[in-house]
């Protein structure tokens, strides 16, 4: 089917504003956040640290032999960080000491996944010019090597993982592999796919032209097309498979829902993002530069949000690209962001009371 055309994004202006509950100075977060029942852990250049998350105040750190700059996973006891080193660490959550470290590559900064037993990661060579990359499957608990699988890559997406199949988005097509042995079960061919995501049967990626594309799990059919932004689709989306949305960041910064079952977009909102989307609750967050918001995540009506101290008056002035922030880590009553001067916030998921300004 023909993309169908989406609507013009609208402003997001409050209604009100974030309420700061802690805030950390660190470095420069490139890593996470992820946060447990206790603790919040970020990468901070060459640091693994756990804060507290009621208070921020430091419990832990472990160094790395290079900078950590892909979002942590939380598995359990274990957290599992890449390392721009070209290792993968797993750590121990309660006290940072190290279980294992593996090679996946010269350089990784690809977000690994824990599942099945197994942690997944992208390692690439030195020499950027090679246009290839290795997945690579490692065991959980000891991290020895599964498989490797090597792709051609331009873009260090991140791998998805679901049931016994791994999603990778390549140079110009989403592959399918078998999570146990590595061996490719299909290929659907896009213009430059950005990450996958992917429940009940049905995998879903977004790609350079703006579209949402939709494949049969299992044999790789495509099943629907769907234009979703006239700007790429960037960075990992988040898929609600239980209501049937998938949400969305453009290369411009909206924050885009696209319903399933209408094979359409439901609404887009101008958020400046520069972050992938979290949805919990009924809430969608999205950190834009140094400006967190939080909307609703059926009709995005905007709820509340925040702007750092120290953020410039113009949002796009500050930070990094679209593609080089962490996603926020939204948990029941706290969101967890960082911005690009080294200052990490704990904010009330609820919002404040005040209006906010704009």
């Amino acid at each position: 089917p023909s993309p169908t055309p989406s609507p013009a994004p609208a402003a997001v202006a409050g209604p009100r504003t974030g309420r700061l509950r802690w805030r950390a100075q660190l470095e420069y977060i490139g890593a996470g956040p992820v946060a447990g029942p206790d603790l919040v852990y970020v990468g901070d250049l060459r640091t693994v640290r756990a804060l507290d998350v009621g208070t921020g105040e430091p419990r832990w750190s472990t160094p790395g032999d290079g900078e950590f700059r892909a979002a942590l996973a939380l598995d359990g006891a274990t957290l599992v960080a890449a390392n721009a080193d070209g290792h993968v660490y797993a750590l121990d959550a309660a006290t940072g000491d190290l279980r294992w470290r593996r090679r996946v590559g010269d350089f990784t900064d690809t977000d690994p996944v824990v599942a099945g037993g197994g942690v997944y990661a992208l390692g690439v060579p030195a020499d950027d010019s090679s246009d290839t990359g290795d997945v690579v499957a490692l065991d959980a608990g000891t991290g020895s090597r599964r498989w490797t699988r090597t792709v051609p890559v331009r873009r260090r997406n991140p791998v998805h993982v679901s049931g016994d199949t791994v999603l990778v988005s390549t140079a110009d097509a989403l592959l399918a592999l078998d999570a146990r042995s590595g061996s490719q079960r299909w290929s659907g061919a896009l213009p430059e796919p950005g990450p996958a995501a992917a429940a009940a049967g049905t995998a879903y990626c977004g790609d350079a032209t703006g579209a949402v594309h939709a494949f049969d799990l299992a044999t790789g059919a495509a099943l629907w097309t769907a234009g979703a932004s006239p700007d790429e689709l960037r960075g990992p989306p988040w898929l609600d498979a239980g209501p049937g949305r998938i949400y969305f960041c453009d290369g411009t910064g909206n924050l885009v829902m696209v319903d399933l079952a209408g094979r359409s977009v439901g609404w887009q909102v101008a958020a400046g993002a520069s972050s992938p989307p979290v949805v919990r609750d009924g809430r969608a967050v999205v950190a834009g530069y140094h400006v967190v918001h939080a909307v609703d995540a059926v009709s995005g009506r905007p709820q509340w949000r925040f702007d750092a101290a120290d953020a410039p008056a113009d949002p796009l002035d500050g930070g990094g690209y679209f593609d080089e922030r962490p996603r926020p880590a939204v948990t029941d009553d706290s969101v967890y962001f960082a911005d690009a001067d080294g200052a990490f916030f704990a904010l009330d998921v609820a919002g404040g009371d005040a209006q906010a300004p704009g």
